[in-house]
């Protein structure tokens, strides 16, 4: 699929929108939809969130970063078109504050998941499965 210059802008513009939505409301994990995302042509029907990263204490014994399970972070959203319904967009926002570049810079490995998007036969729903 290639992309055109137009729509690479479009693109980032909602990157951009997902930051504004996370500085908004920090700490949310499903922050109010930014109106600007249905004026572009999409609707938000889900957010991306994940578990945040903890650096190690200075005592630990590995000097790795590992994750946080009680805390979960906002990354972005997934977004579907207005005027064409099967088209999908899934919006990461940028890197915030220099803590998340130091974590940017190292990556944890985590076993892959299977994981599924499946819409009810109705069509009035959509959910993530494992």
């Amino acid at each position: 699929m290639n992309i055109t210059d137009q729509q690479a802008l479009a693109f980032s513009l909602l990157a951009m929108i997902a930051e504004d939505m996370y500085d908004a409301a920090i700490g949310s994990l499903n922050p109010p939809a930014d109106t600007r995302v249905t004026a572009f042509g999409w609707t938000i029907v889900g957010y991306l969130t994940a578990q945040d990263a903890l650096f190690p204490a200075k005592n630990a014994p590995r000097k790795t970063l590992s994750l946080d399970p009680t805390k979960r972070v906002l990354f972005g959203f997934v977004a579907q078109s207005t005027g064409e319904p099967t088209s999908y967009v899934a919006v990461v926002r940028g890197t915030e504050g220099i803590v998340e570049w130091v974590i940017d810079a190292e990556f944890l490995l985590i076993p892959h998941l299977d994981i599924r998007l499946s819409r009810s036969s109705r069509g009035s729903g959509t959910s993530i499965r494992r």
